[in-house]
Formats: C-alpha cells, sequence, structure tokens
C-alpha cells in the first residue's frame, strides 16, 4: 500500500479545513441538499479522501481513507472508522462496499486508477456517488482564477461535470442521477439558510452530484 507523500500539507490545514464549512454554511447546506437528494440506501460505505469526515458524519458514511495523519485523527473523532491509504491502491477485498463516495477529490487522485479502484471494491450492485467541482461553470471559472494561490489549489487538475461523465463511462459506469447547485457566490455565505436552489442536469452548477452503477 503506497501512502502519497505530501501528506504534511493537508496535516497543516486542518483547523482551517474545518472553518470553512462554518464560514461557507450556505454553501455547505446548498451541497447537503444536493447529495441528499439522491443519496442511495446503503449499509456500508467508503469515502475517498475522507479528509476530517465533515462529509462522512453528515452522510452516514462509516469508513473512510485518506494519506493525511492529522486529518484521519479528526475523523477518527467523528465517529468514522479510517485507513491512511491511497485511492490508486485501496486497502480492501473486492466487492466489500454497497457504496462508494468522492466528495470534492475527483482533482486530487489519478482519475482513470481510482475509478478502477473504486469499481473493484464495489459490490455489483452497488452505487458510486460523486460530488465535484465543476470547473467550467461561471462561478467555478471566477473560483479558479481569483484563488489561484491557494494551497487546496497545488497540483490539481481541474474537471468539468463533463469530463467526469466521460471518465464514469470510460471506466464501465452507467451514470443514473445528477444534480447541482451553486449557481453564485456572494460575500457573506456563512447564514445555512441562504442556500441556493438544487437542480437536475450538470453545467451550470459549481456542486455538481453525479450517481453511478457498475454497467
Amino acid at each position: 500500500m503506497s501512502i502519497p507523500a505530501p501528506t504534511a500539507q493537508y496535516d497543516n490545514l486542518v483547523s482551517d479545513y474545518d472553518q470553512w464549512f462554518v464560514d461557507n454554511a450556505a454553501i455547505v447546506a446548498s451541497e447537503f441538499n444536493a447529495l441528499h437528494q439522491v443519496l442511495p440506501d446503503f449499509d456500508n460505505a467508503l469515502e475517498i479522501g475522507v479528509g476530517t469526515g465533515f462529509f462522512a458524519k453528515e452522510l452516514g458514511i462509516q469508513n473512510g481513507i485518506d494519506p493525511s495523519t492529522k486529518m484521519l485523527e479528526r475523523a477518527r473523532d467523528r465517529g468514522i472508522r479510517v485507513e491512511q491509504a491511497s485511492v490508486e491502491d485501496l486497502p480492501y477485498g473486492d466487492n466489500t462496499f454497497d457504496a462508494v463516495f468522492f466528495i470534492t477529490v475527483d482533482g486530487y487522485v489519478d482519475l482513470p486508477t481510482a475509478l478502477a479502484e473504486a469499481k473493484r471494491v464495489l459490490t455489483p450492485d452497488g452505487t458510486l456517488v460523486i460530488g465535484m467541482l465543476d470547473w467550467d461553470t461561471p462561478v467555478g471559472t471566477e473560483r479558479r482564477a481569483s484563488h489561484a494561490d491557494s494551497p487546496y489549489f497545488a497540483g490539481i487538475s481541474f474537471h468539468s461535470s463533463a469530463d467526469m461523465v466521460a471518465a464514469l463511462q470510460t471506466a464501465g459506469f452507467t451514470v443514473e442521477n445528477t444534480r447541482q447547485t451553486v449557481f453564485s457566490w456572494a460575500d457573506d455565505l456563512s447564514n445555512p439558510h441562504d442556500q441556493q436552489e438544487v437542480r437536475e442536469g450538470l453545467g451550470d452548477g459549481y456542486f455538481a452530484v453525479l450517481t453511478a452503477r457498475i454497467a
């Protein structure tokens, strides 16, 4: 099992990472709403790039992997069963999980390899859930330009939802459901009641959700 080298970068961002969810509660509420609209039933799920476990705890995901030691400590405190690992070499057997989640992690991994590993550990009737930032949308284009120096953007790949659909099809998945939200960005996003609408489809909302099954 290989552990990616640049874990110290994310070890130093744990507090800032969780604070972002507080400062941008309206965005987070919109994202959770989109995810809940297509959330599958599952008994044993895995989140790839679980980070501090913020999304996993809210969505009821029981297991997570991440390369960052400090992030995993926070996720473990939230009750998530965690492993320090790379998505390109998951420490689980075939057909282990009935749901696998990628939430804003697609830009940090080798996507074809990651999808192949997700397919391997999914049960034949399991569901892959992708929550991603669509960088080809108006908000995505503006955020990419205005936050070019962000440590979270260092070395990542900027995918569009169209890129993801193509990657899923190449990996042997069939997309079943799509949702999108975050069509604008305000100066004050701290009020969770200011959440934005969720629409079906892809290509307009900065946060996109896709569910897929093995074809």
